[in-house]
């Protein structure tokens, strides 16, 4: 089943079995996104449950695949940052010095890319983060990912380039430089780990909650 047709039998249904395929499909979305904010495995795990727990609750109302994508990242970088926050004050100045520290100008490295990256993807139009994270987190190709826009798969190029400039763009407003081509092998090696099968199993398996 497509993306949205199980996020649809869930939230009329209640299926568990269309939720359990959910969380098989994006658990690991949703824990490399926090795990990057963070660098924390466990709290990445914790996040990556508060997630499908709303996800469980709230189904959004979304209309395709892109939308749906979109709302998980979303909601993901939100619970990070509320998290974010609350660690960040047991941390020392000198801890939060060495995390913020600026990246080098010339070749960052992922370690320095990564704790900025989502919050850089979030301030792109809708368009064009819907095309990031469905070429790079959803490992669509372009002729998948034209079809999934409505487009041709020359305009889904030409739309990706253009959205990994302006990712480009929005990193270096925080100090960090790179070329296109840097960031797009970036984004195609590291923008995705496996979430650990342990938490994909629990949360696959967890009790449904009444929707809200």
């Amino acid at each position: 089943m497509k993306e949205t047709e199980l996020l649809l039998a869930f939230r009329k249904e209640r299926s568990e079995e269309a939720f359990a395929e959910l969380v098989r499909r994006y658990a690991s979305l949703v824990y490399s996104v926090a795990k990057r904010r963070l660098a924390n495995a466990a709290l990445a795990e914790d996040i990556t449950q508060i997630v499908f727990i709303r996800l469980a609750k709230s189904p959004p109302n979304v209309a395709n695949h892109g939308e749906l994508v979109a709302w998980l990242h979303r909601t993901t970088i939100n619970i990070t940052i509320d998290t974010w926050r609350s660690e960040n004050r047991r941390r020392t100045r000198e801890q939060q010095a060495t995390i913020m520290e600026p990246a080098t100008p010339e070749n960052p490295a992922w370690e320095d890319v990564s704790p900025h990256l989502d919050e850089a993807l979030d301030q792109l139009k809708e368009d064009d983060r819907q095309a990031l994270l469905l070429r790079f987190f959803g490992r669509k190709t372009m002729r998948d990912l034209g079809l999934a826009l409505g487009i041709s798969e020359d305009a889904a190029k030409m739309r990706v380039s253009r959205a990994v400039d302006r990712l480009r763009a929005q990193l270096r407003v925080g100090g960090l430089a790179c070329t296109g081509t840097v960031l797009g092998t970036m984004l195609t090696e590291r923008s995705v780990e496996a979430a650990p099968s342990q938490l994909i199993t629990r949360l696959a398996a967890m009790r449904l909650p009444e929707v809200v």
